[in-house]
């Protein structure tokens, strides 16, 4: 009897478990509206709203109004002095042309960098780029 109660108590653990990290990995949706045109991952979009979804734990996908799949996003964590009030993007900018480079979640301190592709790491040699930020709604 005492071997079915452990094994029962073991069970319920991992789905305890198996559910919390699931819920960590629960889909979170962020709106955004971009007044210019930019690159990710290479491709360019026009200016006009968009969301973003986590889809795992340094995975987003970039979203037309209609949900729409636009692009996988890889990314790596980094850290702000400060959480951003609202969500919050950040491009590389250089002879007008915006290259996503940061998202920020509201009152997140915990944000994601974009890993530079060829356009990123174009415009991270020129001396003169400068940063573009758009808040969200």
């Amino acid at each position: 009897m005492k071997l079915k109660q452990s094994v029962t108590a073991v069970f319920l653990g991992v789905l305890l478990l198996a559910g919390l990290a699931s819920a960590q990995y629960a889909p979170q949706i962020m709106k955004v509206k971009v007044p210019f045109s930019f690159e990710v991952n290479g491709r360019e979009f026009p200016a006009g709203a968009y969301s973003l979804v986590r889809t795992e734990p340094n995975m987003l996908r970039l979203r037309d109004t209609n949900g729409r799949s636009l692009a996988n996003i890889l990314a790596g964590s980094v850290l702000a002095a400060e959480s951003p009030t609202s969500a919050k993007l950040e491009f590389k900018t250089e002879g007008g042309r915006h290259v996503l480079a940061r998202i920020w979640q509201e009152n997140n301190p915990y944000g994601y960098e974009l890993y530079p592709g060829k356009p990123a790491q174009l415009l991270a040699k020129k001396r003169n780029a400068q940063q573009a930020t758009v808040e969200g709604p």
